[in-house]
């Protein structure tokens, strides 16, 4: 399993091989416990990923506020909060 699209395709093989009666039943629901966890680890990585980003950008934003309070600090200006 690769993509989103290659499980759904799986799945969609294991539908039809239930349906046929080739897989048994418990073939079936293990092979859809299988793709069900890969889109959960799928789904984890877009988050931790989406998690970096943020913090990426969190650093910049911090970054700026303390230069821009540096650069009113030096205009003789006091920013608090």
């Amino acid at each position: 399993m690769d993509s989103l699209e290659n499980v759904q395709k799986r799945l969609e093989i294991i539908c039809d091989e239930a349906r046929g009666g080739t897989f048994a039943k418990a073939q079936a629901g293990a092979a859809v416990q299988s793709c069900r966890i890969w889109i959960e680890a799928e789904k984890l990585k877009v988050a931790v990923h989406r998690l970096k980003a943020a913090e990426e950008i969190n650093k910049r934003l911090a970054a700026e506020n303390k230069r821009l309070k540096a650069d009113l600090a030096r205009r003789g200006l006091r920013v608090t909060a």
